[in-house]
């Protein structure tokens, strides 16, 4: 979709915005990898739930891929420890680095309370 900000100051413009409703990993390994996608937000925020049977995962690979979808700031509640469902994802896409392989450098802090309750969100640009 295509979404059209008007604003008193930075004027109007029309961004593409693409929301994906499906299983994050198996996306990125199926259609974005090989798409050589260019995501250039990603927000991270409640990440997670259940996934194949059960196993669950916070989204720590997503760290591990921030650099090869170009992406350019990581918005996220800070929850990315490890789990099942991780290791998953490098399973299921080799490719994923084994490493993370960027930093993040910390531009805006919003109190967990104007977004989801569940820890502040940082904002952060991928170095």
């Amino acid at each position: 979709m295509y979404v059209r900000v008007r604003s008193s100051v930075f004027g109007e413009f029309v961004r593409p915005v693409l929301y994906v409703f499906t299983e994050n990993e198996t996306f990125y390994a199926e259609k974005m990898r090989p798409l050589h996608a260019h995501i250039s937000h990603i927000i991270h925020v409640r990440y997670g739930g259940g996934m194949r049977g059960g196993e669950n995962s916070a989204g720590a690979w997503l760290l591990h891929v921030l650099k090869d979808l170009y992406c350019e700031l990581f918005i996220t509640d800070g929850h990315h420890h490890w789990q099942n469902g991780d290791d998953f994802a490098l399973s299921l896409c080799p490719e994923i680095p084994r490493e993370v392989n960027v930093e993040l450098q910390c531009i805006r802090i919003i109190n967990e309370r104007r977004w989801s309750e569940h820890g502040d969100v940082s904002w952060n640009l991928v170095v």
